[in-house]
């Protein structure tokens, strides 16, 4: 399936066709956005080609998932291009994971920018329209 989108990509390219996105006052897009990674290690000691036990042996993981949605409403567009949105965060939500031999924790992530709605300008300077602003 890949290949085929990329084909067709390739050929619009060719004839000639400009994809571009018509930003109109009042319209919205909502962006979701989903993040995971992993990891694992595995030690081991061996002394004379033999296993050596209770020395730096055992393993670790740990893992992390984050996602969240928002909608960006485009206020003003000047010549074409978004000029004011309001950005405003739906969903923001993740959690973390870590396991060493036989202990493992777990938590849940927080995150202060859940139900913010802020204005950003042409500019890139954001104001907080509803909520807490966040530190920092």
């Amino acid at each position: 399936m890949r290949t085929f989108v990329l084909s067709a990509f390739v050929a619009l390219l060719a004839l000639g066709v400009k994809l571009d996105t018509a930003y109109t006052t009042e319209a919205a897009l909502q962006v979701e956005v989903s993040f995971k990674q992993g990891s694992e290690t595995t030690m081991s000691m061996e002394r004379d080609g033999e296993p050596v036990e209770g020395m730096g042996g055992g393993s670790m993981s740990s893992e992390m998932e984050v996602s969240e949605t928002y909608v960006d409403r485009y206020l003003e567009v000047a010549e074409g291009k978004p000029a004011k949105v309001r950005r405003h965060w739906t969903d923001v939500s993740g959690k973390t994971s870590m396991s060493m031999g036989d202990n493992s924790n777990e938590r849940e992530l927080e995150s202060p920018f859940k139900g913010l709605v802020v204005e950003i300008d042409a500019e890139g300077e954001a104001k907080v329209v509803e909520g807490t602003e966040p530190e920092g």
